[in-house]
């Protein structure tokens, strides 16, 4: 992830979170520091214990980034769907079943861009990189109480809700309508049909030539 990955962020499982830490003052407290913000990356199936310490820690004054796929079972597998939408004051479509299949692990989004709004209108557009799980968008509605903070072609893909202590539940999903044209998106067509081989050479080029006009001019800054 983004956050981790530029250091903005300490990395922590989820065992090892719900093993040291715990939630007093609006804050997560673990092994000595204190940490006011939780962010999930990616939990399809999250430990109860795990949105109870989310609820503690908003309810507390703590702040609480959904950066995943809403859940629909949790690690024992109960349903947790509702729970979850309770916590975050969103409501996001259910499969007919119950039971999310390849075709409901959301919209491919690559190269399209997320524009934030509300809470988190101070923030730069974002583009999706890719066409995997953790990059595709997940729907919300806001509940009432529940603002939006984020759209991506005129969907919610965003939504946050603020506690009476200060705290805050913000749920973050990203991307748009697949058959929008992209180059991430014709990479992904011709990965799907993988003997018309030469449908990567011009999407595959373009991005190439791109990432490295990118590198040449932050090398041609960075020496000048």
């Amino acid at each position: 992830s983004w956050i981790t990955q530029y250091g903005y962020a300490n990395y922590l499982t989820t065992a090892k979170l719900l093993e040291l830490g715990k939630v007093a003052n609006g804050a997560v407290e673990v092994a000595g520091r204190r940490f006011t913000t939780v962010v999930a990356l990616f939990e399809p199936h999250p430990q109860r214990a795990l949105l109870a310490m989310m609820r503690d820690l908003a309810e507390q004054g703590g702040r609480v980034v959904w950066s995943s796929t809403p859940p629909l079972l949790d690690f024992e597998g109960a349903n947790c769907l509702a729970e979850w939408q309770e916590l975050f004051g969103a409501d996001c479509p259910v499969p007919a079943n119950g039971r999310r299949s390849s075709d409901d692990d959301g919209w491919r989004a690559p190269g399209r861009r997320v524009e934030f709004e509300g809470a988190l209108a101070g923030l730069e557009p974002q583009t999706i990189l890719t066409d995997l799980l953790v990059d595709r968008v997940f729907p919300a509605t806001p509940r009432q109480g529940t603002v939006v903070a984020a759209r991506a072609q005129r969907k919610v893909v965003g939504t946050h809700r603020t506690t009476p202590a200060g705290g805050s539940l913000t749920f973050l999903g990203f991307g748009v309508d697949p058959s929008t044209p992209s180059w991430g998106e014709a990479l992904h067509e011709a990965w799907e049909n993988y003997r018309n081989w030469w449908l990567a050479v011009f999407p595959g080029a373009a991005i190439f030539v791109t990432v490295t006009a990118y590198n040449l001019v932050g090398e041609g800054l960075r020496d000048a």
